[in-house]
């Protein structure tokens, strides 16, 4: 990992804790959902409109 790649990974992770301290519970809860919808697509390479939210991730 370069320094680039590590100032970037602190950058994120600082506004995700600023996000996350300013929003009620029900706001964070939706936040979370959506940023971790787009980290799983990301993650196998589709678009997070692309999954189906409706599947228990244990099946």
């Amino acid at each position: 990992m370069d320094e680039t790649e590590v100032e970037q990974i602190l950058g994120q992770r600082h506004h995700l804790l600023q996000r996350l301290t300013q929003g009620t519970a029900s706001e964070n809860q939706a936040f979370l959902t959506t940023y971790m919808q787009e980290l799983v697509a990301q993650a196998i390479g589709i678009s997070a409109s692309q999954l189906d939210t409706a599947l228990c991730v244990t099946n």
